[in-house]
């Protein structure tokens, strides 16, 4: 005896063979395989949608892309979401970022998922009714992700393989699929659990869930207008008739509209997200966005000399920066990295001159301004370095370091006043800073003596 994996009943079987399936679920498979093919004679949509998302996956990879691990820069490069571009100049993201994959487990897995409910999705929805699903529901996937994360890098095609789930769950729910009735009952509950056990296993971390949610639950609202289909017939390779009888035909209809009016909304939750987060990027997005512009070998000198810096390797440091300003002299981010780097040198006039250049690329980079305040403060230009530090205030005016920086060059200049006031601000913007509450009760001495 062997048990059925579908119904899990017991049948017999010859010892001789090996079968995982009872004979009635074989023949309700083969019943099933034979409507779906009658409804969609030609499955082709989800074997291109799979065969884009590879092709794109191994362009990448042989443009040097890491096959395991791609970094932030190379994705945003092949079109992944990101919150400051796709709310930006750049909308098409929330397209694209359902065709760029954050590594080979990640397209694999996704694939997989895609190939498994794409089988039967399309033979139940018909080519383009799929494809429609798909794409809209993948979109709003998207914007939900760039709603709940604006800072993120998002990729994949998960929130549309969730919309195609969503899509099924409303058309088997609403029994507007022609087939068996077993099948279907076993159908849902797979979709079912499929949907809670990756949502659940989203609520981790590290998983965009928003765009789970948005494809699941744009998919579930196209599927319940998806046309109660059964009755139609191929009248050429690929080519579906239109339905036969006036409820069906009102059917494609509803779906249309329905298709159509979440278009819209897509276009108006666009215009919301926008005005939420604003279409521009704050400064440090800002000068995120000027590295990711960055040569992929100029990117890696950059890191490397981040890293040095951080080690006290000041002269390599400055050597790689100085080969990247000169591969990319309109980058704002490298000229004020390079001014850090002086300024731990101590060479405050290299400083100075090159976080002016900086500032001048981008005077929306608080750091930059902070730091030539720093700098000037060291070549005893207190008035100009106060000027900085105010400018920074205005870019943004929660910024510990800074108001500490104006106090240094306040009190320097003999406004004790001013700077006991700048020290007390950082102190109550961060009541664990030692340095802060040093400086505050040292003045706050020395001017009552």
């Amino acid at each position: 005896m062997a048990k059925c994996t579908s119904c899990r009943k017991e049948f017999a079987v010859p010892f001789w063979k090996f079968a995982t399936i009872c004979p009635e679920c074989r023949s309700t498979q083969a019943e099933l395989q034979t409507k779906l093919n009658q409804l969609t004679p030609v499955f082709i949509v989800t074997p291109c949608l799979v065969g884009l998302n590879a092709l794109v996956f191994c362009i990448m990879v042989a443009a040097g892309v890491s096959i395991m691990e791609p970094d932030l820069a190379d994705l945003i490069h092949w079109g992944a979401g990101f919150g400051p571009l796709t709310l930006g100049p750049q909308p098409w993201r929330a397209v694209t970022s359902e065709f760029v994959h954050i590594g080979i487990i990640h397209i694999l897995f996704n694939m997989w998922c895609l190939w498994s409910l794409g089988k039967l999705a399309e033979r139940l929805m018909g080519n383009w009714n799929f494809l429609i699903l798909y794409l809209l529901s993948g979109t709003c996937g998207s914007l939900v992700s760039v709603w709940r994360h604006p800072q993120l890098v998002t990729a994949g095609a998960s929130g549309a393989i969730f919309g195609v789930a969503g899509g099924m769950i409303a058309l088997l729910g609403m029994k507007k699929a022609q087939i068996p009735g077993t099948a279907m009952k076993q159908t849902l509950k797979s979709l079912l659990i499929f949907v809670g056990y990756n949502l659940l296993y989203g609520m981790r971390g590290g998983i965009d869930n928003a765009a789970h949610v948005g494809g699941l639950l744009s998919g579930a609202l196209l599927g319940a207008f998806l046309p109660r289909r059964g009755s139609e017939a191929a009248t050429a390779p690929g080519v579906i008739t239109p339905p036969e009888t006036s409820s069906e035909s009102q059917d494609f209809s509803k779906f249309q509209v329905a298709a159509g009016a979440l278009a819209c909304l897509l276009l108006g939750g666009f215009g919301y997200v926008r005005h939420v987060h604003g279409p521009a990027a704050t400064p440090q997005e800002a000068v995120e966005l000027d590295l990711f512009r960055l040569r992929k070998e100029d990117r890696v000198n950059v890191s490397e000399a981040a890293k040095q810096l951080r080690a006290g390797q000041v002269d390599p440091a400055i050597e790689k920066l100085k080969k990247v300003s000169v591969n990319a002299p309109d980058s704002s981010a490298v000229q004020s990295i390079l001014g850090e780097a002086y300024i731990q040198k101590k060479q405050y006039d290299a400083a100075i001159q090159v976080l002016r250049r900086a500032i001048a690329l981008n005077p929306n980079d608080s750091t930059a301004h902070v730091d030539l305040g720093a700098a000037l403060v060291e070549s005893r230009q207190y008035d100009q370095a106060i000027d900085e530090f105010h400018t920074a205030l205005r870019l943004d005016s929660r910024n510990a370091d800074t108001h500490s920086n104006l106090g240094v060059a306040l009190e320097r200049k003999g406004d004790a006043k001013g700077a006991l006031e700048e020290y007390g601000t950082a102190s109550t913007l961060e009541p664990g800073n030692a340095t802060f509450k040093k400086n505050y009760k040292r003045l706050s001495q020395q001017m009552k003596n």
